[in-house]
């Protein structure tokens, strides 16, 4: 049920999808970069706004041509995989909607100390030396920050 970014709907009612984000799947066990379907989420509160109608003349119109629809992924209508617009992979993506974790949550599930672990990219040299061979260096030079001893983080956008 995604729409084609330059579609004829993007086009006439931009404001009813997030142009700037792309929809996709988490990893599992099939697709461990995740998947990227690269088309817009949906912006339901802008939809809520006329009761939907962009999605009952939709339904209306399919209903035209077939006699039963099925909808995959219908987890997506209520919660989706997004990825910022700029990214391939999808591994820099989140839940949209999310239900953040508190610490005392966390904490409850032994989970203590740097939280970050749980919250940022976790790159450590040794992965880095694993991936990029004899790069490493230069891989790290270009886009990586040292965040502790062999720990690294990306660098802010306006460094690269």
């Amino acid at each position: 049920m995604g729409i084609y970014r330059y579609s004829c709907d993007a086009w006439v009612a931009p404001q009813l999808y997030n142009m700037n984000e792309q929809a996709g799947a988490p990893p599992d066990a099939y697709a461990v970069l995740l998947q990227n379907w690269s088309f817009p989420t949906y912006n339901w509160s802008d939809m809520a706004k006329d009761g939907f109608s962009w999605w009952r003349e939709r339904m209306q119109k399919l209903a035209s041509y077939f006699d039963a629809l099925r909808i995959d992924h219908i987890l997506g209508f209520f919660r989706i995989w997004m990825i910022p617009l700029h990214q391939v992979q999808g591994t820099l993506g989140l839940f949209n909607p999310r239900k953040p974790y508190t610490r005392d949550e966390l904490m409850h599930c032994s989970l203590y100390g740097d939280l970050s672990h749980y919250t940022q990219p976790y790159i450590r040299k040794r992965m880095l030396q694993e991936i990029f061979d004899k790069n490493s260096k230069e891989f790290i030079k270009q886009f990586l920050d040292e965040h502790h001893a062999k720990t690294y983080q990306f660098k802010a956008e306006d460094q690269k």
